[in-house]
């Protein structure tokens, strides 16, 4: 089985190497030898295979009783497969057992928990019963409302209970037969907790106002000091009791209608609010919010902080869901015409007021952090600054100040000097403490940039008209400049506007570094060592208490825009001061211009030599002298305007000593040329006398 066909012989690679090299082959032979030896080796293969199979296909089974080994095995595993499923059903029927019988149990330990349960919830509810029509002597005196006060607690805790057990076991009858009961008692212990309240706050607010002005260990008498305590502390006790009965919301209605209401509307009527107005009175108005903090503080201030240091994880707050609720509800009612900015420097002060308020109703009654973040963050502090008519407010002043500077500045109109003071006036007011709203800062500072522009053009189109009327009046330049005041008249104008600008440049700077900056970031008179969590800037916001970096974009962002606005004006004074530059030069090259006439003063003349400079040359720069007097008295110590002053003077001089030069350069290389040509034609003739053109060329040297 294992042996090849008789024909075959194994192949052996180093005996045919061995061959094909002394046969002296090729690569090419080798290659061709290599593949039939390839072939015939494959055909070996097959061979090979096709014999092995024929050989195994031939083998007969040696194995005796082979079948009927086979099928008495199949006959036990067939008996074991059946007592398994039998074991299998035995087991079934006791796990099915076992688990009935732990149901029953389970339903047993349930059933027992139940009725202890209700046997428990018919003790609560019949305590309860006593509880609730328990009566109160009429008198009502302090320490029979303190028990009952505390017994309510108690009761509110089983209450509490009480609920919980007929939510987990509602589905049985005794519950929902027991529901109305449960009702009932819950309503009667409300009720008798909400007269009881009642009569505690009556009680706070007959001894809160001497307990304010002796703060208890004063002049108080150890009596007073008990009965304020003992207040207090039963007020604490009721209002945990509402907590637990998840009525807090209700202590807060009570002492929201019966303490803080009744309050505020009485300093209304003491102050005396007029009705019909278009705007609230700001000086009415700053009375009524004096009054109200006042009575806060005495009334609210010192139960917040019972609130904030006893009950610190409810959700009760006294300043935020009642003082606060209150107020802008009964300001909203009362005080309509408060938010509408009929009369606008009446609503800014109104509104400054008002943030005034805040800032101290945070500090004073709300105390704590958490409070303050729970008022600012609630609906109706926020929709109580949104009834304020911002954009309205704005929008008048914006009205009445384009009013202001359309009506004044008129581009085509000549300039008036009396619009820069226009514009300072304009930028002080929008930035004055008396206009400012700082949550309308970005529209402030828009405008500003407006007004701006619109006086850029208003100078721009001024420089124009002043460019214009020089290049006309040059061709009458020989004329003005023998007359100062001619020159005054003239260039006065444009010096006036050139000094204008630079002042609304230096007073748009001033108003930004201490104006426009502070308001706008908030910074304005604010310790930068603590922060500032009650500054009017962060009132309308969630608290926010680190903006130092928001503070420092917002920064850089106003920076750039301040650079542009200086970048633009002062473009507009570079182009006065080059077009003062280019008349001024003018005046000065009339006079420069009579050296020409030298060589027609000496010219066939027998003149003697002279020993001093022309009567023209000490006034060359006459008109220079003027126009430099005149604008060092208008600019006064100002130093960027002495600067552009210096730059008038050296720009004039460099021309007209330029000029200068190339005339009397023109004059030389005319003389010369002249002289050179005399030459030739006196080279026949002696002359001792030295000729005319020497003395011309010797004044204008002297020049």
């Amino acid at each position: 089985m294992d042996s090849l066909p008789q024909n075959s012989s194994r192949f052996d690679a180093t005996t045919f190497l061995s061959l094909q090299l002394n046969k002296n082959s090729n690569l090419s032979d080798l290659s061709n030898s290599l593949l039939t030896q390839k072939i015939l080796n494959q055909e070996k293969l097959k061979a090979l295979i096709d014999t092995k199979y024929n050989h195994f296909s031939s083998v007969s089974p040696k194995i005796n009783n082979f079948h009927q080994i086979t099928n008495n095995s199949a006959s036990k595993i067939s008996l074991v497969s059946i007592q398994a499923q039998e074991l299998k059903t035995k087991l079934d029927a006791s796990l099915s057992e076992i688990n009935d019988t732990i149901l029953y149990k389970n339903q047993i330990n349930e059933t027992k928990k139940a009725l202890s349960s209700f046997i428990q919830i018919e003790r609560i509810l019949q305590r309860l019963e006593r509880t609730a029509s328990s009566t109160t002597p009429d008198s009502h005196p302090l320490i029979h409302t303190s028990d009952t006060i505390k017994e309510l607690g108690r009761a509110a805790a089983d209450l509490t209970k009480l609920k919980y057990l007929a939510i987990r076991y509602k589905k049985y009858p005794f519950i929902s037969k027991s529901s109305d009961r449960i009702n009932s008692v819950n309503l009667k212990i409300i009720s008798k907790l909400d007269q009881l309240f009642l009569d505690i706050l009556n009680e706070w607010i007959s001894v809160a106002p001497e307990y304010h002005e002796h703060n208890l260990l004063t002049t108080e008498t150890a009596h007073d000091v008990d009965k304020t305590q003992d207040i207090l502390d039963t007020f604490t006790q009721a209002l945990w009791a509402y907590h637990l009965l998840e009525k807090a919301d209700q202590a807060e209605s009570l002492i929201r209608k019966s303490l803080i209401g009744p309050k505020i509307k009485k300093v209304i009527e003491k102050v005396g609010l007029k009705k019909g107005e278009i705007t609230v009175d700001t000086l009415t108005f700053s009375k009524i919010l004096e009054g109200i903090l006042s009575d806060l503080i005495i009334f609210v201030q010192p139960l917040q902080h019972l609130v904030n240091t006893h009950l610190i994880n409810t959700n009760i707050d006294i300043a935020v869901f009642s003082a606060w609720a209150e107020f802008a509800s009964i300001t909203l009612s009362s005080m309509p015409t408060l938010f509408v900015p009929g009369i606008p420097h009446r609503f800014q002060a109104n509104y400054s007021k008002a943030e005034e308020f805040v800032s101290r109703f945070l500090d004073s009654v709300c105390i704590f952090e958490d409070s303050i973040e729970r008022l600012c963050n609630s609906d109706i502090y926020i929709e109580w600054w949104k009834k304020w008519h911002l954009p309205a407010y704005f929008a008048i002043r914006q009205r009445n100040i384009v009013e202001r500077i359309t009506k004044k500045m008129v581009t085509n109109e000549e300039y008036k000097t009396e619009n820069k003071l226009l514009v300072e006036s304009i930028l002080g007011e929008i930035w004055d403490k008396n206009t400012f709203i700082d949550l309308l800062s970005y529209r402030w500072w828009k405008l500003t940039l407006q007004i701006i522009q619109h006086y850029n053009s208003y100078t721009e189109n001024a420089m124009n008209q002043f460019n214009k009327s020089f290049a006309e009046s040059k061709n009458q330049t020989a004329q003005l400049f023998k007359k100062e005041s001619i020159i005054i008249k003239s260039t006065k104008p444009l010096i006036l506007l050139i000094n204008d600008i630079n002042g609304v440049i230096s007073s748009f700077n001033n108003l930004f570094k201490f104006s426009i900056i502070p308001m706008i970031l908030g910074t304005e008179d604010k310790d930068f060592e603590t922060p500032d969590l009650h500054s009017s800037s962060n009132l309308k916001q969630n608290l926010v208490i680190n903006t130092e970096s928001k503070d420092t974009q917002l920064s850089k962002i106003l920076q750039q825009s301040a650079d542009f606005v200086n970048s633009m004006l002062t473009k507009n004074i570079d182009n006065g001061i080059n077009i003062l530059v280019e008349f001024t030069f003018a005046l000065c090259k009339e006079h420069a211009t009579q050296i020409k006439q030298i060589p027609s003063m000496y010219r066939h003349t027998n003149r003697k030599m002279p020993n001093k400079c022309s009567d023209f040359v000490g006034v060359i720069f006459q008109p220079l002298e003027i126009i430099y007097n005149l604008a060092t008295m208008e600019s006064g110590t100002d130093k960027l305007m002495n600067d552009m002053i210096k730059n008038l003077v050296y720009n004039v001089i460099e021309n007209t000593t330029d000029y200068l030069f190339e005339t009397i350069t023109d004059l030389l290389e005319n003389i010369n040329r002249t002289n050179a040509s005399l030459q030739r034609l006196r080279t026949s003739s002696k002359s001792i006398t030295k000729p005319n053109n020497y003395f011309m060329m010797f004044h204008i040297t002297t020049i």
